[in-house]
């Protein structure tokens, strides 16, 4: 900012100013952009986080800087630690209006700095201009621009149908996405779900004291918006996977094994947030790892069956071009039905090991079915990075799902090192999906669990990093403890407090406000 700035009349500092705004936007961009801090203080609550340094992302690397920043020790990216700890988070992107995005004032902005401040309300949602609401203490004319155009707040429209309040129904929002008026576009383009099985708070605790000595908060828990998951069945207060993933994908409670069909109830088919999300022309993907693709969980999103144990009704809904799945994308453990041949039969691309894997050219396949032997090789975090770029063609948006099943293997068999080890994976699969965010506005990442394995209990009181902690396991089973949800992006703050997993279902569409 010009440092005489200061000496000019307020309404020609105020022209300049708004000037700068309509042309660079206010970059919100997941709550990960330049200026975006995380308020941290209810999760600390729940999980018995120390207080962290707070951090800032940024949107402005080169794609080389990008790429770079993929490996978790990189020294000069702006990206948190996925594992908590220092290192790669030098310096501060500048903000369009002079703000350092560092959620305090902005010294080099001299006289003008007051009128600079970012998330002056403390409302946990930092933005360069902090147009997130409609506050006009704390940016002046910010709401004016965050006019109902789109979600930039920079006054042009997106895509067609986004305007202010378009169903009258008196909830106005940047892109009026607080309800399900389909006249309306949803405020989140793309959703990406990170679904990490059988892991609750005592496993992400166990985790954190591994990693870092329990110093820090690790990626997924600076995430903006955090809840707590309960995650009964229709009948029985113990879920299993088909179950809780099915109340997710449907929005409805279902009994124990059941994949997406009403029951109890009529047995009839329940619509799946990945079906919805196809009928709008977004392309969809599911990717898993430690167990097929046709297994519970990616199963309650794309197919449908009276039992998680009917395979082939399972893969003929996910492979079929005549079904209302048929995902872009599918990767896991070849199936009973899903193979290489049927795959190949309903028009996917195979391959079937890291190599091929690395030689698919995102721009020229649109189905694609990675069916591995090995739950190493590829790693989730390339799997991911593939699927996102395959998915990410289509200008229309996309829904993905991507899990881990190797955490709650672990759990059942009560070991909490094999744990430790498949949460780091999937820490950095995190990671990869955050970097592919950078500069991706209407994203909405969820990271949640499905239900908690082997009532682990964390006992120790002197945590090493390097050294898994002290800990007592009750049961080699599912257990009824409640499970941790984190979210950002479009819609994100929508998820607070104590939700049934139920809701999670309205969260994916989409369509929350924010």
């Amino acid at each position: 900012m010009d440092p005489e700035a200061s000496t000019l009349k307020d309404s020609d500092r105020e022209r300049m100013r708004m000037a700068r705004v309509l042309a660079l936007g206010c970059w919100l961009s997941l709550g990960i952009a330049c200026c975006r801090l995380v308020d941290l203080d209810a999760t600390r609550q729940q999980t018995q986080m120390p207080d962290p340094e707070r951090r800032t992302l940024h949107t402005g690397a080169s794609p080389a800087a990008r790429e770079a920043s993929r490996t978790p020790d990189a020294g000069s990216g702006a990206l948190w630690h996925p594992y908590g700890y220092g290192g790669g988070l030098q310096g501060r992107a500048a903000c369009p209006n002079g703000a350092s995005g560092n959620g305090e004032r902005d010294e080099a902005a001299g006289a003008a700095g007051a009128e600079l401040v970012t998330d002056a309300d403390a409302d946990g949602f930092v933005a360069c201009q902090d147009c997130d609401d409609r506050d006009p203490t704390v940016y002046p004319g910010a709401y004016e621009l965050c006019d109902g155009k789109d979600n930039d707040c920079n006054g042009s429209a997106d895509f067609p149908g986004e305007r202010a309040d378009a169903d009258r129904d008196l909830s106005p929002a940047c892109a009026d996405c607080n309800d399900d008026d389909d006249r309306v576009g949803p405020c989140a383009h793309n959703v990406v779900i990170l679904h990490c099985d059988g892991c609750g708070f005592e496993q992400i605790l166990a985790t954190r004291m591994f990693l870092n000595a329990n110093t820090a908060p690790l990626l997924f828990e600076r995430f903006p918006a955090h809840a707590e998951v309960m995650t009964a069945t229709a009948s029985g207060a113990v879920t299993d996977s088909a179950a809780s993933a099915t109340a997710m994908a449907t929005g409805h409670k279902v009994d124990w094994g059941v994949v997406s069909m009403q029951i109890p109830g009529d047995g009839s088919p329940l619509r799946t947030v990945l079906e919805l999300h196809k009928k709008l022309g977004r392309s969809t993907g599911l990717v898993t790892n430690w167990t097929s693709i046709d297994d519970a969980s990616p199963a309650a999103y794309g197919a449908h069956a009276a039992s998680r144990w009917d395979q082939a009704t399972i893969g003929t809904g996910l492979l079929s071009r005549a079904s209302g799945s048929h995902p872009n994308v599918l990767m896991g453990r070849a199936g009973a039905y899903v193979t290489a041949d049927t795959a190949s039969r309903e028009g996917y691309t195979v391959v079937t090991d890291a190599h091929a894997l690395g030689t698919v050219e995102p721009e020229h396949t649109r189905f694609l079915a990675g069916l591995f032997a090995d739950d190493t090789s590829p790693t989730l975090p390339e799997r991911a990075r593939v699927a996102l770029d395959i998915v990410s063609q289509n200008p229309k948006g996309f829904f993905l799902f991507l899990e881990t099943e190797g955490t709650d293997e672990a759990g059942h068999a009560n070991d909490l090192a094999a744990v430790v080890a498949r949460m780091r994976e999937f820490i950095d699969t995190v990671q990869t999906v955050l970097i592919w965010a950078e500069g991706q506005p209407h994203t909405l990442v969820v990271w949640v669990s499905d239900h908690e394995t082997g009532g682990l209990t964390v006992t120790e009181t002197e945590p090493k990093a390097g050294v898994v902690p002290a800990h007592t396991y009750s049961s080699t089973a599912h257990t009824g403890a409640r499970v941790p949800l984190f979210a950002l992006g479009p819609g994100s703050d929508t998820a607070s407090g104590v939700l049934d997993n139920t809701a999670i279902f309205q969260l994916l569409k989409g369509t929350a406000s924010r």
